[in-house]
């Protein structure tokens, strides 16, 4: 059986991934977070609302996914607000576990 995404387990998705990679692009970020365009677009309205991440504009030249930018490229930094997230989702899943609440 399928089991959809929860919210929180998409934010928490999200966060990781731009926690893992340097400055990501939205592409990219759509891609290894799972998202669609619109769901991309909303979850990054919200997380930017909220303080979890930051955008920021690299300049051409700049290495982004690994690769140098060919052109001025916006980029996702998650905040301390976001660490802070990725640490209380991780006690989150823990409790679910250890109490048969997945």
């Amino acid at each position: 059986m399928n089991k959809i995404r929860e919210k929180l387990d998409i934010i928490n998705k999200i966060c990781e991934v731009i926690s893992d990679i340097r400055n990501i692009t939205p592409t990219n970020l759509m891609f290894r977070a799972n998202l669609c365009p619109k769901m991309l677009k909303d979850y990054k309205k919200e997380l930017l609302e909220k303080g979890f991440i930051k955008e920021i504009m690299l300049p051409k030249g700049a290495i982004t996914n690994g690769r140098k930018a060919r052109q001025d490229t916006v980029s996702f930094k998650l905040t301390n607000k976001g660490f802070e997230y990725l640490k209380f989702y991780e006690k989150l899943t823990t409790f679910k576990e250890k109490y048969g609440l997945n």
